[in-house]
């Protein structure tokens, strides 16, 4: 086996294991397509309609479903998830997200919103 093949192998293996692992683990969100992107100083905050909010899973804790929030504070994991958020919305495809909390927001000293830990591109 040449070594093109056996490096694709490899990454499809890696993406797949990662989709199945986020789909079966707690904190899972399901599929959902955001609606729009803001970047804060403190966040990237990825908006969802409120039907999509209603169907989000693991945020029953957060008080506001309709946004999530990646914390800018990860460097260059933050990036790469502003770039997943970014690509789906240009081009309409489905993310899911592994929630690890819910975090308060500056706006509102009593509302949370689910932090994003992780987050995929799906194909539709």
């Amino acid at each position: 086996m040449n070594k093109k093949a056996l490096w694709g192998l490899v990454l499809s293996g890696i993406f797949a294991c990662g989709s199945a692992y986020a789909e079966g683990t707690p904190g899972h969100t399901g599929k959902f397509s955001p609606e729009s992107v803001e970047v804060l100083e403190q966040y990237v905050l990825v908006r969802v309609s409120q039907q999509t909010a209603q169907n989000l899973q693991n945020v029953d804790n957060c008080v506001n479903r309709q946004i999530l929030a990646i914390n800018l504070e990860s460097g260059q994991k933050r990036q790469e998830m502003l770039s997943v958020v970014l690509a789906a919305l240009t081009s309409g495809q489905p993310v899911a997200a592994y929630i690890s909390e819910c975090v308060p927001v500056h706006w509102d000293a009593a509302s949370t919103v689910p932090s994003i830990e992780t987050i995929f591109l799906h194909k539709k």
